[in-house]
């Protein structure tokens, strides 16, 4: 299998701007101006230098294929989104923590993309993307927190539910907030545990 590199993004590095272009290749169809991308890319950076992972193919190539976007947020945070009652690029940069270290208490889930032919050839690649970035911030041995994420898209929504994420809210406009607490030990469901399991695997 081909390998691929992950680099944490820089809001003063040359891949800013390839960051955001993919976030317009992403998401833009669901709204938001290139400029107020920008802003809330910057501000999650300036909030969390850990936040944006840029993936790319080893070899000649410098194009990303794809990004993440995971930042651990405050309590009172994560109660304001689930409620509806602010969007993820209304947070403040005291909203979302600052640290890397255990004890984190949520952990939002805000982008994962992949350009189609890589997800075509390698299907497993988004979750391995997400866990090299949740291992940014959650350490082996350390308390897990709860991780959540909006399903903004139809693929995004199939992702959240084969990999056992649960539902129980819905954002501001309107999309299924998913919601997973891995600090659960029983009741979890089959596609829950083995995600559990996976995650693991990976962050030891």
């Amino acid at each position: 299998m081909r390998g691929f590199q992950y680099r944490i993004v820089s809001v003063d590095a040359s891949e800013f701007g390839q960051l955001v272009s993919l976030g317009e290749e992403a998401f833009a169809a669901w709204g938001g101006r290139r400029e107020e991308r920008e802003r809330a890319y910057a501000k999650f950076l300036t909030a969390n230098p850990h936040c944006f992972y840029l993936m790319t193919p080893l070899g000649t190539t410098r194009d990303p294929v794809g990004f993440s976007c995971v930042f651990p947020v405050t309590r009172d945070a994560f109660r304001q989104l689930r409620l509806g009652l602010i969007g993820t690029w209304e947070l403040s940069v005291e909203q979302i923590s600052s640290a890397t270290d255990d004890g984190i208490p949520c952990i939002c889930i805000n982008a994962l993309y992949l350009r189609k032919q890589y997800r075509q050839i390698f299907p497993e690649l988004p979750l391995r993307l997400l866990f090299k970035h949740l291992a940014e911030f959650i350490k082996p041995g350390g308390p897990y927190p709860i991780l959540f994420a909006e399903g903004l898209t139809r693929r995004g929504v199939r992702f959240l539910q084969r990999s056992g994420f649960e539902t129980y809210h819905r954002s501001r406009d309107g999309y299924p907030i998913f919601e997973m607490d891995l600090s659960r030990t029983t009741t979890m469901s089959d596609p829950a545990q083995m995600f559990k399991v996976y995650f693991e695997a990976n962050v030891s």
